[in-house]
């Protein structure tokens, strides 16, 4: 689990540090350019990326935390304040218990409907 949250991880903030300090213009590319011909990801999924990469922040001081971008969206689907994704996401953990590879979209929504 922690080598695949590692990996995410670097990805979200990887593709968040690219964007926000205009790094593509170097190659004299769009972001949506940039991203196709360096990643092979589509400008939709740079925006995923970004978002997850919002959510991460938010959950910085959790040692476990999403492991890919799917988790993050639903987490950002229903958590609309920093208070509401620490109770979600820790309310999810507490759920899973030692079983994190569980934690998938459904059981985030399970969670927040008994929430």
């Amino acid at each position: 689990y922690q080598k695949k949250q590692e990996r995410f991880k670097k990805t979200a903030f990887g593709v968040q540090t690219i964007v926000s300090r205009k790094l593509y213009r170097a190659a004299n590319l769009t972001v949506e350019e940039y991203f196709r011909k360096k990643w092979n990801i589509s400008r939709a999924q740079v925006y995923r990326f970004l978002d997850a990469a919002d959510v991460l922040r938010q959950l910085k001081d959790f040692s476990f935390t999403p492991r890919h971008e799917l988790l993050c969206r639903t987490l950002k689907h229903y958590a609309k304040t920093h208070d509401d994704m620490v109770l979600l996401w820790q309310s999810v953990l507490d759920k899973a218990q030692n079983k994190l590879t569980s934690i998938n979209s459904g059981l985030i929504t399970k969670v927040w409907n008994e929430l």
